[in-house]
């Protein structure tokens, strides 16, 4: 059992909440719990939204640290992700060299997998740099959908 299972089943003394093992063993394919939902919400076409305020990633060419807001918003189908899960491997991220595009795509392509929702949308924005703010935006929101006319 690793750390990240030890640690949600309250076994085993050397398992710390919230803790730096936790975070540096976190394996989204095993660790990122997606929940069934109540089959009679299920049919009904509605927004979460997850606001995780303090992403943090390494720059891939510097090896400086950038931090940002990370902000996902979906229609569900029948899943949904368990928060903790999701806030831990946002935080999974604090070490690892990758850009801004593509700790996007990662999430988004992640969440896709794992939820398969009617709408998926991940916004990051990160904190200036170099006086240069980076925002990347991956699928549609709802606010554009809405504009668009194509709300489920």
């Amino acid at each position: 059992m690793n750390e990240f299972a030890k640690e949600r089943s309250k076994e085993g003394s050397e398992a710390t909440r919230y803790g730096r093992n936790i975070i540096e063993q976190f394996n989204p394919d095993e660790d990122l719990v997606f929940w069934q939902l109540k089959q009679e919400h299920t049919a009904n076409n509605y927004w979460v939204t997850m606001i995780h305020p303090e992403v943090s990633a390494l720059c891939p060419v510097s090896g400086y640290p950038d931090s940002g807001k990370i902000t996902v918003e979906f229609c569900p189908r029948d899943h949904t992700v368990e928060l903790k899960a999701f806030k831990l491997w946002i935080n999974s991220f604090r070490n690892v060299n990758i850009s801004h595009e593509d700790l996007a795509n990662e999430v988004y392509n992640t969440l896709l997998a794992g939820l398969s929702p009617k709408h998926l949308y991940v916004k990051l924005e990160m904190m200036p740099r170099g006086n240069v703010t980076t925002i990347v935006e991956v699928g549609y929101s709802f606010t554009s959908l809405l504009k668009a006319g194509q709300l489920v």
